[in-house]
């Protein structure tokens, strides 16, 4: 009887330590709980993390600007420079004696037009061929006037027309410009040697 009754009361008391178990599970869960849900201290971090960026950003912007402004401008590089950089890359191309002569010239004559646009600004871009020479006439223009006019007039017609040109040719009409902006360079250069030298002076006797 004493055998029977322990192992009822093992029986018994099974169910009872099965609820004394999930007591003690249920207060970990609920001492945890608190701790999990907690999440105050994290955001304060990441938003303490994000004012410190838009700082930092705001201070190399602001470095960034006193140093632009203590930094002298470059110079834009002299027209000529560009021009003559321009015809020796075009020269080394050959677009012509590869089978694009009109391209050889096209190139030449866009070079051309874009020194002549910075030595006179008034000739730009918009302008008709026959406008852009009417233009550089009312300008210290000390080329001639028919040479540019013929030149344009034939890269009209190549951009346009699709004229035919042999080798031959487009390399003469890509001299012819390079011949323009070397003159009008000529008397750029020597404008500036009057400027310096400035009117002479009468001897004292």
């Amino acid at each position: 009887m004493l055998v029977v009754a322990s192992i009822a009361g093992v029986g018994t008391l099974a169910p009872n330590a099965l609820v004394a178990q999930g007591a003690r599970n249920a207060r970990v869960t609920v001492s945890i709980r608190p701790e999990t849900v907690s999440v105050g201290q994290p955001f304060v971090v990441n938003k303490l993390w994000v004012l410190l960026g838009t700082l930092a950003v705001v201070l190399v912007g602001w470095w960034w600007h006193r140093r632009s402004a203590n930094v002298p401008p470059t110079p834009e590089r002299e027209a000529y420079r560009v021009a003559a950089t321009a015809f020796e890359a075009l020269q080394r191309l050959a677009l012509h004696e590869a089978g694009e002569p009109a391209r050889h010239v096209i190139a030449h004559v866009d070079v051309m037009r874009e020194y002549l646009q910075r030595r006179f600004p008034a000739a730009h871009h918009g302008l008709t061929p026959s406008e852009f020479v009417t233009q550089l006439a009312k300008e210290q223009f000390p080329s001639q006037h028919d040479k540019l006019a013929a030149l344009l007039a034939r890269d009209a017609d190549l951009r346009f027309a699709a004229t035919a040109l042999d080798a031959d040719a487009s390399a003469a009409l890509a001299a012819e410009a390079r011949r323009i902006v070397r003159d009008v360079q000529d008397a750029h250069e020597a404008r500036l040697r009057a400027a310096d030298v400035g009117p002479q002076r009468p001897r004292r006797r």
